[in-house]
């Protein structure tokens, strides 16, 4: 059977960084290398890439207007975007992944983790999530518009599913604290609920978190932990 070749489009300001990441990301398919968003947006209405990859700050289009400008074309809108920053700020995180990027990676970037998260959109027909592990800790929900305590079940560097005796909408977005059993210090990280369940049949509610406002140096803990503890992605 004939192999499908995946088109990655990478957009990176500077010569030095993009090579080596282009290099990288070879091994999955066909990258075009691009040093501007605008050049970006313009390869991938050409060609309608299976991934685009893009620093966080780009001069002429960063990567919040990048995901927008995606997202506003009927045939670009699932193409996903991943984004790879030099910022830890946990605010510029989360205006990207509001806008619609995907994942989002630190600079300097571990070879395996690019190439673990970009597989995640190019080698299966759905898109995978990221990889998770059992974690047993009370999550302290601080608002806004809610508070109280729901229990944690699971673990991943962007998310985490919880229980809870009211689950809330899907869309909302609250600010919660955590701490992980064999990680020192507390998470305080902004989270998006993605799906959630109501209670049934003696089943307790449950939601989908997905991690906005978290800080690099948080993201980087919480996936060494994670990649510590998980299972591999299956084939």
């Amino acid at each position: 059977m004939k192999l499908v070749r995946r088109t990655i489009v990478l957009a990176e300001e500077r010569p030095f960084l993009r090579e080596p990441t282009a290099d990288v990301l070879r091994r999955l398919g066909t990258v075009i290398s691009t040093g501007s968003g605008r050049e970006a947006l313009a390869v991938a209405r050409a060609q309608v890439p299976d991934l685009v990859v893009t620093d966080l700050d780009l001069e002429d289009m960063g990567a919040e207007n990048l995901c927008h400008a995606l997202a506003g074309d009927p045939e670009l809108r699932l193409v996903p975007v991943l984004v790879l920053s030099r910022s830890d700020l946990a605010s510029d995180r989360a205006r990207v992944l509001r806008a619609g990027a995907r994942d989002v990676l630190s600079k300097p970037v571990d070879r395996i983790e690019l190439l673990a998260s970009a597989r995640r959109f190019l080698d299966f027909v759905i898109p995978q999530g990221l990889p998770r592990v059992p974690v047993e800790a009370p999550v302290r929900v601080l608002g806004p518009g809610h508070r109280g305590f729901w229990h944690m079940r699971n673990l991943s560097r962007g998310g985490a599913y919880v229980e809870a005796a009211r689950p809330v909408r899907p869309g909302a977005e609250l600010r919660i604290e955590f701490e992980v059993p064999g990680i020192e210090g507390r998470f305080r990280p902004s989270a998006r609920v993605v799906w959630s369940r109501p209670p049934a049949r003696g089943r307790p509610g449950g939601m989908g978190l997905h991690f906005l406002g978290l800080d690099g140096p948080s993201s980087r803990r919480l996936g060494r932990y994670v990649e510590q503890r998980a299972l591999p992605l299956a084939e």
